[in-house]
């Protein structure tokens, strides 16, 4: 129970209430109670999606606990075992060799990267990689920027791999500590009069302010150190186009 409430997992008649479900909640139409008996995959998948979606949940709650004893065995109760087993076990038969690693970078500090064997039927040989994200949005984004974007786009044969790197005029104080890691800020840059790109960070740094991030469209790069001042040059990574400033 405690694991499915973690990931999220759906049983055929009871689940996780989505942001729709909490949204009829506040609105009155349905008590959390009444939302929470009608979130299963009874009432929310076609038939034939049902049981592989409740066997697929099962098959990420015992790799999580594989990844902590990968001698474990694995048994499966209640109703819906015998049926989701054969799944639930081709499934954790394909589990990824991954690597886990922690960079020296803020947010996203965490990452892991692994190759998965394609299915059985398709090309030989073919491996599929894996990303590994951090759980928080904000470093999903940054790390995904960094290291996932890149290699994916190499892999599409791509020549520019990474976003374009502009020096800007910082119009607020970009501040750190020195911690060993190089710190990723999201501003907003914008084009300038002066023949310039000028930034300033968005409101919320927290790895877990997503609205805010929404609203960036580059990150300033911030090497170890004390960070830049006002009026100071950062280096910036272009995520999108640049806003149209004074």
């Amino acid at each position: 129970g405690a694991i499915d409430a973690c990931i999220f997992a759906p049983g055929s008649l009871h689940g996780a209430l989505d942001v729709d479900a909490i949204r009829r909640i506040d609105a009155g139409e349905c008590t959390a109670n009444e939302a929470f008996q009608h979130a299963g995959v009874n009432f929310s998948l076609p038939e034939k999606e049902r049981m592989r979606s409740v066997a697929m949940f099962a098959a990420m709650e015992c790799a999580a606990l594989l990844l902590l004893n990968n001698r474990a065995r694995v048994a499966l109760a209640g109703s819906l075992a015998p049926v989701i087993a054969p799944e639930v076990k081709a499934l954790l038969g394909r589990i990824a060799h991954m690597t886990w690693m922690q960079i020296a970078i803020k947010p996203a500090k965490p990452f892991a990267f692994g190759m998965l064997d394609a299915p059985r039927g398709s090309e030989a040989q073919r491996q599929v990689p894996i990303f590994g994200l951090p759980g928080n949005p904000v470093s999903s984004l940054v790390s995904f920027e960094l290291l996932a974007r890149p290699a994916l786009r190499k892999m599409m044969g791509h020549a520019a791999l990474h976003r374009p790197s502009l020096l800007a005029v910082a119009d607020a104080d970009f501040l750190r500590k020195t911690d060993g890691k190089i710190h990723f800020q999201r501003v907003i840059a914008k084009s300038n009069s002066d023949g310039r790109i000028h930034v300033a960070p968005v409101s919320q740094q927290g790895s877990h302010q997503l609205a805010a991030s929404a609203l960036a469209n580059a990150v300033a790069v911030l090497p170890d150190g004390d960070g830049v001042v006002q009026g100071g040059e950062v280096r910036i990574l272009l995520l999108s186009d640049l806003v149209e400033g004074a």
